[in-house]
């Protein structure tokens, strides 16, 4: 499925946006997100915080563009989870 140049558009405005979050004084980055899913297991991750294995995957690849609250619940796994 080929995506319009809007589309694009769009998504690269929400990634600018999303690039970086703040959470009680700490700020996640999504590069930092990628790098720390590149060498955990994306099941235990699914299973801890309740996101699904394949969003997690897409994030990790750089496919897709996490909400808000998936970056909180993912930075608050990382934070348990060093």
């Amino acid at each position: 499925m080929a995506t319009s140049k809007a589309s694009q558009a769009a998504l690269c405005s929400l990634e600018a946006v999303l690039c970086s979050t703040e959470k009680e004084g700490h700020i996640v980055k999504i590069d930092e997100i990628r790098a720390k899913l590149a060498d955990r297991r994306l099941d235990i991750i699914s299973d801890e915080t309740g996101i699904h294995r394949s969003t997690i995957a897409r994030i990790r690849d750089g496919k897709t563009v996490p909400t808000y609250y998936v970056i909180q619940k993912i930075s608050a796994y990382f934070e348990a989870n060093p």
